[in-house]
């Protein structure tokens, strides 16, 4: 999915159209906003992702965050603030350092990819651990 409005692909295809854009998609060169695919491709300025796929993306998050965290989803949470409580959180950390230390050809019982790290466990007994711990998490 683009993360803009509209993907440099459809730009392309309303210009080959002759077609203006159904609602503003970027900047022209002067900054302006624009329906003008040309300009908006010659600018090189779309507008970031935002109307029905924004809309889309945070609905899709908000679900995946109330399935993962066990909490409540927005309309069921109290208007009271004090009464608060059950909120649908999720943080994710990603960890920069083991994509770029990762080894993946070397594989587990599963045959599916496993990171190795430097310790002295073997890939098997370190994915059957890390696929325990995340099946107690999402329990």
């Amino acid at each position: 999915m683009a993360m803009s409005q509209f993907s440099y692909a459809a730009v392309a295809s309303y210009r080959m159209r002759g077609e203006q854009l159904p609602v503003a998609g970027g900047f022209d060169a002067a900054g302006h906003l624009t329906q003008d695919p040309a300009a908006i491709e010659a600018s090189k300025r779309p507008l970031p992702i935002g109307y029905w796929k924004g809309s889309g993306l945070a609905l899709m998050l908000h679900m995946v965050a109330t399935m993962l965290s066990g909490g409540c989803a927005t309309f069921e949470i109290p208007t009271d603030s004090e009464r608060e409580t059950k909120l649908s959180q999720i943080f994710i950390a990603i960890n920069a350092q083991s994509s770029e230390q990762s080894d993946t050809s070397t594989t587990c019982n599963h045959k599916q990819p496993c990171p190795v790290n430097k310790c002295d466990i073997p890939v098997s007994t370190r994915c059957k651990r890390e696929k325990k711990i995340l099946r107690k998490a999402f329990q």
